[in-house]
Protein backbone atom coordinates (compact mmCIF):
# COMPACT_ATOMS: atom_id res chain seq x y z
CA UNK A 1 0.00 0.00 0.00
CA UNK A 2 1.49 3.31 -0.97
CA UNK A 3 0.82 6.32 1.27
CA UNK A 4 0.21 9.61 -0.46
CA UNK A 5 2.81 12.20 0.45
CA UNK A 6 1.43 15.52 1.76
CA UNK A 7 1.74 18.39 -0.60
CA UNK A 8 5.02 20.34 -0.25
CA UNK A 9 3.20 23.66 0.06
CA UNK A 10 1.27 22.43 3.09
CA UNK A 11 4.47 21.32 4.86
CA UNK A 12 6.16 24.63 4.21
CA UNK A 13 3.10 26.54 5.45
CA UNK A 14 2.98 24.44 8.66
CA UNK A 15 6.70 24.96 9.35
CA UNK A 16 6.42 28.67 8.73
CA UNK A 17 3.51 28.98 11.15
CA UNK A 18 5.10 27.03 14.02
CA UNK A 19 7.42 29.85 15.35
CA UNK A 20 4.62 32.40 15.48
CA UNK A 21 3.35 31.51 19.01
CA UNK A 22 6.92 31.78 20.31
CA UNK A 23 7.39 35.20 18.70
CA UNK A 24 4.05 36.38 20.07
CA UNK A 25 4.94 35.16 23.55
CA UNK A 26 8.34 36.82 23.36
CA UNK A 27 6.69 40.07 22.21
CA UNK A 28 4.18 39.96 25.04
CA UNK A 29 6.93 39.24 27.56
CA UNK A 30 9.02 42.12 26.26
CA UNK A 31 6.01 44.43 26.31
CA UNK A 32 5.16 43.43 29.87
CA UNK A 33 8.74 44.01 30.99
CA UNK A 34 8.74 47.44 29.37
CA UNK A 35 5.38 48.33 30.93
CA UNK A 36 6.60 47.14 34.34
CA UNK A 37 9.73 49.24 33.96
CA UNK A 38 7.70 52.29 32.97
CA UNK A 39 5.33 51.71 35.89
CA UNK A 40 8.24 51.31 38.30
CA UNK A 41 9.87 54.50 37.03
CA UNK A 42 6.53 56.34 37.28
CA UNK A 43 5.99 55.14 40.84
CA UNK A 44 9.55 56.04 41.78
CA UNK A 45 9.19 59.52 40.30
CA UNK A 46 5.80 59.98 41.98
CA UNK A 47 7.17 58.84 45.36
CA UNK A 48 10.25 61.05 44.98
CA UNK A 49 8.06 64.02 44.07
CA UNK A 50 5.77 63.29 47.04
CA UNK A 51 8.76 63.09 49.39
CA UNK A 52 10.08 66.40 48.08
CA UNK A 53 6.62 67.95 48.46
CA UNK A 54 6.30 66.69 52.04
CA UNK A 55 9.81 67.90 52.90
CA UNK A 56 9.10 71.37 51.49
CA UNK A 57 5.70 71.51 53.24
CA UNK A 58 7.24 70.50 56.58
CA UNK A 59 10.02 73.02 56.13
CA UNK A 60 7.55 75.80 55.31
CA UNK A 61 5.29 74.86 58.23
CA UNK A 62 8.25 74.76 60.61
CA UNK A 63 9.47 78.14 59.39
CA UNK A 64 5.96 79.62 59.67
CA UNK A 65 5.56 78.25 63.20
CA UNK A 66 8.95 79.62 64.20
CA UNK A 67 8.12 83.01 62.69
CA UNK A 68 4.77 83.13 64.49
CA UNK A 69 6.35 82.07 67.78
CA UNK A 70 8.94 84.84 67.38
CA UNK A 71 6.19 87.35 66.56
CA UNK A 72 4.16 86.29 69.61
CA UNK A 73 7.22 86.53 71.83
CA UNK A 74 8.04 89.96 70.44
CA UNK A 75 4.47 91.09 71.10
CA UNK A 76 4.58 89.74 74.65
CA UNK A 77 7.93 91.45 75.25
CA UNK A 78 6.45 94.72 74.01
CA UNK A 79 3.49 94.45 76.39
CA UNK A 80 5.77 93.34 79.22
CA UNK A 81 7.80 96.51 78.76
CA UNK A 82 4.61 98.60 78.86
CA UNK A 83 3.45 96.83 82.03
CA UNK A 84 6.87 97.32 83.61
CA UNK A 85 6.60 101.06 83.03
CA UNK A 86 3.08 101.03 84.46
CA UNK A 87 4.27 99.11 87.52
CA UNK A 88 7.10 101.54 88.18
CA UNK A 89 4.72 104.51 87.87
CA UNK A 90 2.29 102.84 90.31
CA UNK A 91 5.09 102.23 92.79
CA UNK A 92 6.02 105.92 92.66
CA UNK A 93 2.36 106.97 92.91
CA UNK A 94 1.70 104.71 95.91
CA UNK A 95 4.82 105.98 97.65
CA UNK A 96 3.40 109.48 97.25
CA UNK A 97 0.00 108.47 98.59
CA UNK A 98 -1.89 108.56 95.27
CA UNK A 99 -5.24 106.74 95.29
CA UNK A 100 -6.24 106.96 91.61
CA UNK A 101 -5.14 103.40 90.78
CA UNK A 102 -8.29 102.44 88.85
CA UNK A 103 -7.96 105.58 86.72
CA UNK A 104 -4.31 104.82 86.01
CA UNK A 105 -5.18 101.31 84.91
CA UNK A 106 -8.06 102.65 82.83
CA UNK A 107 -5.82 105.10 80.97
CA UNK A 108 -3.32 102.34 80.30
CA UNK A 109 -6.09 99.98 79.13
CA UNK A 110 -7.52 102.52 76.72
CA UNK A 111 -4.09 102.76 75.12
CA UNK A 112 -3.75 98.96 74.95
CA UNK A 113 -7.11 97.68 73.76
CA UNK A 114 -5.66 94.30 72.77
CA UNK A 115 -5.75 93.44 76.47
CA UNK A 116 -8.91 91.83 77.77
CA UNK A 117 -8.30 93.45 81.14
CA UNK A 118 -5.63 95.09 83.27
CA UNK A 119 -5.50 94.31 86.96
CA UNK A 120 -3.49 95.03 90.05
CA UNK A 121 -3.27 92.85 93.15
CA UNK A 122 -1.86 93.24 96.62
CA UNK A 123 0.80 90.94 98.06
CA UNK A 124 -1.85 88.36 98.98
CA UNK A 125 -3.26 88.17 95.46
CA UNK A 126 -6.45 90.14 96.08
CA UNK A 127 -7.38 92.40 93.14
CA UNK A 128 -7.37 96.01 94.37
CA UNK A 129 -7.73 97.82 91.06
CA UNK A 130 -9.02 96.80 87.65
CA UNK A 131 -9.91 97.95 84.17
CA UNK A 132 -12.66 97.33 83.45
CA UNK A 133 -14.12 97.54 86.94
CA UNK A 134 -16.79 94.93 86.11
CA UNK A 135 -17.05 92.05 83.66
CA UNK A 136 -19.60 91.50 80.89
CA UNK A 137 -22.05 90.11 83.46
CA UNK A 138 -21.86 93.28 85.53
CA UNK A 139 -19.94 91.53 88.31
CA UNK A 140 -17.15 93.56 89.98
CA UNK A 141 -13.61 92.36 89.36
CA UNK A 142 -12.08 94.18 92.32
CA UNK A 143 -12.00 91.97 95.40
CA UNK A 144 -11.41 88.70 93.57
CA UNK A 145 -8.22 86.73 94.12
CA UNK A 146 -5.47 85.69 91.72
CA UNK A 147 -3.36 84.07 94.47
CA UNK A 148 -3.84 80.60 92.97
CA UNK A 149 -2.85 81.65 89.47
CA UNK A 150 0.58 80.46 88.22
CA UNK A 151 1.62 83.93 87.09
CA UNK A 152 1.08 85.31 90.61
CA UNK A 153 3.30 82.72 92.31
CA UNK A 154 5.94 82.99 89.60
CA UNK A 155 6.12 86.79 89.78
CA UNK A 156 6.21 86.66 93.59
CA UNK A 157 8.94 84.03 93.77
CA UNK A 158 11.16 85.35 90.99
CA UNK A 159 10.43 89.08 91.43
CA UNK A 160 10.47 89.22 87.65
CA UNK A 161 7.96 89.38 84.84
CA UNK A 162 5.90 86.21 84.37
CA UNK A 163 4.51 84.94 81.08
CA UNK A 164 1.70 82.40 81.00
CA UNK A 165 0.54 81.71 77.40
CA UNK A 166 -2.92 80.53 76.39
CA UNK A 167 -4.75 80.80 79.68
CA UNK A 168 -8.45 79.94 79.55
CA UNK A 169 -9.88 82.86 81.47
CA UNK A 170 -13.08 82.56 83.46
CA UNK A 171 -13.61 86.20 84.47
CA UNK A 172 -16.01 86.83 81.55
CA UNK A 173 -14.44 90.22 80.93
CA UNK A 174 -15.92 90.62 77.44
CA UNK A 175 -17.84 87.36 76.97
CA UNK A 176 -20.67 86.85 79.44
CA UNK A 177 -21.16 83.17 78.59
CA UNK A 178 -17.96 81.61 77.26
CA UNK A 179 -14.35 81.32 78.38
CA UNK A 180 -11.76 83.74 77.03
CA UNK A 181 -8.34 82.66 75.79
CA UNK A 182 -5.53 85.04 76.71
CA UNK A 183 -1.78 85.34 77.18
CA UNK A 184 -0.98 86.65 80.65
CA UNK A 185 1.87 89.06 81.33
CA UNK A 186 2.42 89.89 85.00
CA UNK A 187 4.89 92.40 86.42
CA UNK A 188 5.65 92.37 90.17
CA UNK A 189 5.23 95.48 92.29
CA UNK A 190 7.93 96.20 94.87
CA UNK A 191 7.76 98.23 98.05
CA UNK A 192 10.41 100.71 99.28
CA UNK A 193 12.54 97.84 100.62
CA UNK A 194 12.36 95.89 97.36
CA UNK A 195 9.99 93.26 98.73
CA UNK A 196 7.03 91.85 96.81
CA UNK A 197 4.00 94.11 97.17
CA UNK A 198 1.63 92.68 94.57
CA UNK A 199 1.57 92.71 90.80
CA UNK A 200 0.17 94.37 87.72
CA UNK A 201 -1.08 91.97 85.08
CA UNK A 202 -2.62 92.12 81.64
CA UNK A 203 -4.50 89.44 79.71
CA UNK A 204 -3.60 89.82 76.06
CA UNK A 205 -6.50 88.67 73.89
CA UNK A 206 -5.25 85.63 71.92
CA UNK A 207 -7.57 86.52 69.04
CA UNK A 208 -5.67 89.69 68.16
CA UNK A 209 -3.76 89.68 64.88
CA UNK A 210 -0.07 88.99 65.28
CA UNK A 211 2.05 91.47 63.29
CA UNK A 212 4.06 89.73 60.57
Amino acid sequence: VELAAPPVGRLLSRRASEPRPLRAAAFRLTLNVLLAAVLALTLFYTWSSYQRFVAVAVQQATRAAADRAAAVRSLLDEHALSLRRLARSIEVARAGGAADLDERLGRFHRGHESHLNIGMSDSNGRIVASSPLANARGEPLVGRSVAARPYFSEARERLAVAFVPLVMGTLHVRDATGEELGDIVAEPLLDAEGAFAGLVYGALDSRVDIPK
